[in-house]
């Protein structure tokens, strides 16, 4: 069975309204995700088939499904 992950939306410390990027995951249909959550990223928990609920700090706006394995884009 895939996992499901929760992933936030808003890149700011402190979760204005102003630092959402959910127009962004949807436009280019990819999630960016930074800080301590990218440990689970490099050591492949998050898998091909996995999915995503993406929320705005509130509530989940938007379910995503991982079409390939997570890979750094540095």
């Amino acid at each position: 069975m895939a996992n499901v992950w929760k992933i936030g939306s808003r890149w700011s410390a402190k979760g204005e309204w102003k630092s959402c990027i959910l127009s962004i995951f949807r436009r280019n249909n990819i999630v960016f995700i930074g800080s301590k959550e990218t440990e689970r990223f490099r050591n492949k928990d998050v898998q091909e088939g996995d999915y995503f609920a993406i929320a705005d700090g509130y509530t989940v706006v938007a379910v995503a499904k991982a079409i390939s394995n997570p890979f750094c884009m540095t």
